[in-house]
């Protein structure tokens, strides 16, 4: 475990970032629905069609913020893997370059 940490510890800010787009990601996809209820429920139902348009700006924006959320974490994800492999194989090949001919 020390040695993974002493791997991630160098991008604990990205891996904090990660999280939070995903964060944002999983809050998007719980709120929409409870949105398209409140349309159904307040807008159908009641005959409001101001309140279906602006809900329907809001369940808008909230999709935009899960997608800018998505972008991020993938973004990060791949980021951060592609540094930990290059780190890791650096650390083989110098091990593997300290051995003995023999």
């Amino acid at each position: 475990m020390k040695k993974f940490l002493r791997y991630i510890g160098h991008y604990w800010w990205q891996v904090a970032l990660l999280f939070a787009g995903l964060g944002l990601q999983v809050w998007s996809s719980l709120e929409l629905p409870d949105m398209m209820s409140q349309i159904v429920n307040q807008g159908i139902v009641g005959g409001d069609q101001d309140f279906i348009i602006r809900q329907g700006l809001s369940m808008l924006v909230v999709t935009l913020v899960g997608g800018a959320g998505m972008l991020l974490a993938g973004f990060l994800a791949a980021r951060i893997g592609a540094h930990l492999a290059l780190r890791l194989r650096e650390d083989v090949f110098k091990t593997v370059m300290s051995f003995s001919i023999s």
